[in-house]
């Protein structure tokens, strides 16, 4: 396989904020697990297949509930950092997230983050900033 000979370690940081009209109120802050798959998705990257983290996805008991679009990525602090933001308005679900994912559409999970049990309903938004520190190449 393509990704045996990548060797890396990297580390995730989530922050959820809950949007409600000019209210921006941080709900979620932690570490997150980035799963094997990720070496995967890197490995196809770097080899150009067009494996790239795209989206982020919104799941309750594993079953998607919404899935948004990463709007922006920036890389705070250096070159061995990307932040990905997604906002999920306030008609993309209205259930309780118990786990978000980071994801590429090409390839599968990069990162998720459960644990969690936040009732979103149709009159509030979502922000999901992922933080990905790749370390040891």
């Amino acid at each position: 396989m393509i990704s045996e000979g990548i060797s890396y370690k990297g580390k995730g940081e989530v922050r959820i904020f809950s949007i409600k009209g000019d209210s921006r109120k941080l709900i979620y802050e932690d570490k997150n697990t980035i799963v094997t798959n990720a070496k995967n998705i890197l490995a196809h990257a770097i080899g150009g297949d067009g494996f790239i983290i795209d989206k982020i996805g919104a799941y309750k008991a594993a079953v998607l509930l919404s899935f948004q679009n990463i709007f922006t990525v920036t890389y705070p602090a250096g070159n061995d950092k990307v932040k990905f933001v997604a906002r999920f308005n306030e008609a993309s679900f209205d259930d309780t997230l118990d786990e978000v994912r980071l994801e590429s559409t090409l390839g599968g999970i990069f990162s998720v983050f459960t644990g969690l049990a936040h009732a979103k309903d149709n009159l509030t938004q979502l922000e999901v900033e992922w933080l990905i520190t790749i370390n040891n190449f």
